[in-house]
This record gives structure tokens, C-alpha cells and sequence, in this order.
């Protein structure tokens, strides 16, 4: 390592450190204003409510960091610019480019950083203040878990069902196509109130069928279904963002195998990856903006404002992605495509 690179990765660290530290003790200091007179109500005592919010640390570091690390790197070139040793890099032959590919690199070093971190120490932190706060009493000590609206294929047929309760091994609002043998015809619609799993199938219960052949429609009270579809296989699906990237992995290959429709779990995942590489996106923005002007709070309010918009595509993209409107890798990685790739062009044209 260089003398110069041994000076920039001081100075990017101790920016760093500060605007992380001052973030996460804004971060920490309105939780607690939100949640303290929730401990104090329920007694908790010293040791747990300091555990909560020791252990939501590394989730805070994991959502602020890349905001963090734009908006250090921006002080940090700012104040290099406003002192005029960018100025004495280039006269002494150093040009910005150098500098460009030092912080990229740096930036996909910390990409990794933020991945790794979020998906171990991040979620298990979240479980764990998690845990301690449903023991307090404030919300159900065990809520009743649902999931909804379910697809997924077995055999011939096309399940839908609206509510899905796994622990209970029951459902409500089914609807069933069922398909014919080389599926290029539909044999009968079979619509119910309800489900049971039972040994050998489902029992539909409040059963209205029809067969679309013969125009004949049927009403039964009760009806039972050789599906031995399981509802384990979707009791991972109810926050698929407090999951590791590799647990949801897990779960996307099991739920694909039974046929379910997978788009929003695989958004989830492509979103875990993109927002980690956003500190590369905000890397190069960072770049651009530093090269232009030297006024370090103009470029920190103009940095504000990237974030913002950064993290309104990242959102949207994730809802087109969800909702199945675009394919789930293009609608994660789109806020970094419309970010990153004018970016991307500007420095390349610059070298």
C-alpha cells in the first residue's frame, strides 16, 4: 500500500467513523424515545432494555451504512478539494482517475462488508430484539401466523388460496383449477369457504364447483381433495426480509418445487445484493460530485437529496418486481441502473 493510499484510507475511515457514530446515536435516540415508555410500563428491567438496543446496533449499521459511507466520502473530498490537495495530486502527476479507482475499490470492499454484516449479524440481532420485545406483552406474546394469498401447483392443478394458517394446518378462501391431463383444457373450477388438512387430502368445506364442459354447477357442504400439498413449506414466507440471504435462498428452491409463485421472494433476495452494492452506485456519484465543486455542505445537501431519490427507485423497483410488473433481478437492481449507470458513464468518459 502506497503512502497515498495509506492517507485516503485513514481519512475515509475517520469520516467514516464519525458520520457512523452520529447516525446511530440519532437512530438509537428516537427509539428510545418510542419505545422506552413501553419497557418502563412492563418493568423490564435495566439489563433487558439495554440488550434490546445494543443488539439492534448491527441492524441500524446494516440500513444506514451506505447513506453513511456516501455522505463520509463526500466530506472527505470536499474537504480535500476546499484545501487544495487535489489540486497539488494532479500538479504532482497523480491524476483523479488514480483516486477513482482507489475508491471503487474500496467501495466493493465494503459492498461485501455490508452483505456479510447485515445478512449474520443484522438478522440475528433483529431476531433477537425482536424476541425480547414480543416477550414484553405489548403486542401478542405468540401471534397467530397467516399467510396470504398463496399460489402454487400440484400435479393437474391450479391452487389459489387467500388465507393460509400453517400452525393450525388450515385456510380459507380456495380456489382450485383443475386442469386436464396435457393441460390445454380446463375440467372444473372448485371454489370453497374453506380447508382442513386431513390424513389422504384437504377437506374443502362450503364447496361450489363448476365444470365449464357441461355449463353444470354444484353445490356440496363438504369435499375432499387429494392434495398432499404440506403448509410447513410456506411458514418461512410471512417476513422474508428478516431472513438470511441463504435461508430465503433455501426457501425459494423449496417453494419453487411445489410450484408456488416465487416472484416476490426472489425480489427480496436480488434486493438483499443491489443494496449492498449501492455503496458502490453512491461511490460514483460521490466522485462526481466532489470533482465539481468544493463546497462541502452544498454537496452534502445535494448528497441528501441523491439518497433520497436513490432509495425512492430502490422502492419502487422492488414493488414493480413484487407485484410480478417486471422480472424480480430487474426491478431490485433498478434504482442502481438508473443511478449508477449514468455514473458509471461519466467516470469512464472522464478516464
Amino acid at each position: 500500500m502506497t503512502i497515498l493510499h495509506r492517507y485516503l484510507l485513514i481519512q475515509s475511515l475517520y469520516y467514516l467513523f464519525l458520520c457512523l457514530m452520529t447516525c446511530i446515536g440519532i437512530y438509537l435516540l428516537v427509539d428510545v424515545f418510542d419505545r422506552l415508555d413501553n419497557f418502563l410500563e412492563d418493568q423490564a428491567g435495566l439489563k433487558t432494555t439495554l440488550t434490546y438496543f445494543l443488539v439492534k446496533i448491527p441492524l441500524i449499521v446494516s440500513e444506514i451504512l451506505p447513506a453513511v459511507f456516501f455522505l463520509a466520502l463526500l466530506v472527505q473530498l470536499s474537504q480535500m478539494a476546499k484545501q487544495r490537495e487535489l489540486i497539488a495530486l494532479e500538479a504532482s502527476g497523480i491524476s483523479y482517475f488514480r483516486l477513482v479507482v482507489f475508491f471503487v475499490m474500496y467501495a466493493l470492499l465494503w459492498c461485501c462488508l455490508q452483505l456479510f454484516f447485515s445478512q449474520c449479524l443484522g438478522v440475528a440481532g433483529e431476531a433477537k430484539s425482536e424476541h425480547i420485545w414480543d416477550n414484553l406483552g405489548r403486542e401478542q406474546r405468540k401471534q397467530e401466523g397467516m399467510i396470504a394469498d398463496v399460489w402454487f401447483r400440484q400435479g393437474s392443478n391450479l391452487v389459489h388460496v387467500d388465507r393460509i394458517y400453517p400452525d393450525k394446518g388450515r385456510g380459507r378462501g380456495v380456489e382450485i383449477f383443475r386442469l386436464q391431463d396435457d393441460f390445454k383444457s380446463l375440467e372444473e373450477i372448485i371454489e370453497a369457504g374453506g380447508f382442513q388438512v386431513i390424513e389422504g387430502g384437504w377437506r374443502l368445506n362450503e364447496v361450489k364447483s363448476f365444470q365449464p364442459a357441461t355449463f353444470r354447477t354444484q353445490h356440496q357442504k363438504a369435499r375432499t381433495l387429494p392434495l398432499d400439498q404440506k403448509l410447513d413449506v410456506f411458514q418461512d414466507v410471512e417476513n422474508p426480509e428478516k431472513m438470511s440471504l441463504w435461508r430465503l435462498g433455501g426457501v425459494i428452491e423449496r417453494l419453487q418445487e411445489s410450484g408456488t409463485n416465487v416472484e416476490f421472494l426472489q425480489t427480496v433476495w436480488h434486493m438483499k445484493i443491489s443494496y449492498a452494492f449501492s455503496i458502490l452506485v453512491l461511490t460514483c456519484i460521490g466522485l462526481i460530485l466532489a470533482r465539481q465543486r468544493d463546497n462541502v455542505f452544498l454537496n452534502i445537501a445535494i448528497g441528501l437529496g441523491v439518497i433520497f431519490v436513490y432509495y425512492f427507485l430502490h422502492v419502487i423497483g422492488g414493488t414493480l418486481g413484487e407485484k410480478g410488473i417486471v422480472p424480480p433481478y430487474a426491478g431490485a437492481w433498478l434504482a442502481n441502473a438508473l443511478v449508477g449507470g449514468p455514473a458509471v458513464f461519466w467516470l469512464l468518459r472522464f478516464a
